[in-house]
């Protein structure tokens, strides 16, 4: 497939508003992670095998973001349906991965931005809502409740128009891709490990058991490989 079919852009929209709601505002269910959000936009494109791979890679820079308290940080539930719906849809498959990755990382920043400007945009709400507060006037709370949800499913919504605006550029470049396909390959495994490297070494850090636990898992892993291709 090398364009997005009008169904496709209907629900990756509508994919990205519910990612994006999900995140922060409604929900909190883990499905906005950039692995899941990748793999739902490949099944919408009717391609899940590569943007799961896409999806792989782009959770592993994610894994650096630590959205705690007041800090600012990406937004990567639209950012997993650019980079999905790109490696769906894009070819050849290497420079698709590396502009999903690519794609992937813009989209995230962009929509981080934009969570900022509605906090402000809430925080002015309520400020102009204090005095109704103070007064106990009834409905107040439950106004500034459904306003602030609104207010974030619009911004889902521009975000995940955004991601879907990627694919066309991405499935332009992609053909022009100088790279041979190894190193392309080679250059997007590597970026995204080495950001898993540090995240993983700030876990080690900050829970106790990690590394049990990640040495566990990787054994498995493995092990699971071997059978796999055994």
């Amino acid at each position: 497939m090398t364009a997005l079919e009008p169904s496709s852009v209907v629900a990756l929209v509508a994919l990205g508003t519910a990612l994006g709601l999900d995140a922060v505002t409604v929900g909190q269910t883990m499905v906005s992670r950039p692995l899941v959000g990748a793999t739902l936009a490949g099944l919408a494109c009717g391609a899940v095998a590569p943007a799961a791979v896409a999806g792989v890679l782009l959770e592993a820079v994610a894994l650096e973001t630590l959205p705690v308290g007041a800090s600012r940080y990406p937004d990567w539930a639209p950012a997993g349906v650019a980079a999905g719906a790109i490696a769906a849809v894009a070819s050849p498959a290497m420079p698709a991965l590396a502009l999903a990755l690519l794609a992937g990382i813009a989209v995230a920043w962009a929509s981080g931005r934009s969570m900022v400007v509605l906090r402000h945009a809430n925080g002015r709400r309520i400020a102009a809502a204090r005095a109704a507060l103070d007064a106990g006037v009834p409905g107040t709370p439950a106004s500034l409740v459904h306003r602030g949800i609104a207010g974030d499913a619009l911004r889902a919504m521009g975000m995940a128009l955004l991601a879907v605006a990627t694919v066309p550029l991405a499935t332009w470049i992609a053909p022009r891709w100088r790279l041979d396909p190894f190193s392309t390959g080679a250059v997007a495994a590597v970026a995204a490990l080495l950001v898993t490297a540090s995240s993983t070494r700030q876990m080690f850090h900050g829970a106790s058991g990690a590394r049990s636990l990640f040495a566990a898992s990787l054994l498995v892993g493995i092990v699971l490989v071997a059978l796999r291709h055994g």
